[in-house]
């Protein structure tokens, strides 16, 4: 967050919510980091979905001394699921990776759009605007579920 968007919310809570506003006044303002790396990124997700934060820690650790610097796509997508499961991914998850990696390598996945998709949803899910998540067969079935 910026410090300009985190003024404009302190201003926010100082209006609506005190006790809010008492609450964060207490501690500096955050700023993010924007991750440039998404092959990293997505890594993370993947290792880390229903997993503890330590467990998926562990995991991530165990990838990224092993491969240092050279944790790519290219060398993820020449490394055999057995291989992959030494670091304590799961089966499922060890393809997971190796089909991410395999999708970047042949160009079927550019991870720059992934910047623009996030942008996007950022704009659709603003506060005040409706969003649905479509869920299976939507015209057998019109499922919807609305997150906005």
């Amino acid at each position: 967050m910026q410090i300009n968007e985190h003024n404009c919310a302190v201003k926010h809570f100082f209006k609506n919510d005190v006790s809010i506003y008492n609450l964060i006044s207490q501690f500096e303002p955050q700023i993010l980091k924007k991750r440039r790396n998404y092959f990293r990124a997505l890594l993370r997700s993947i290792a880390s979905q229903q997993l503890s934060v330590r467990s998926a820690n562990a995991i991530i650790k165990r990838i990224e001394s092993h491969f240092g610097k050279d944790l790519t796509p290219e060398i993820m997508n020449k490394q055999e699921i057995p291989e992959l499961r030494i670091f304590g991914l799961s089966n499922a998850k060890a393809k997971y990776v190796k089909d991410l990696s395999e999708k970047i390598v042949t160009g079927e996945l550019n991870l720059k759009g992934i910047s623009g998709i996030a942008k996007e949803s950022f704009r659709v899910l603003k506060p005040g605007r409706f969003c649905a998540i479509l869920i299976g067969d939507t015209r057998r079935h019109r499922h919807h579920v609305p997150i906005a």
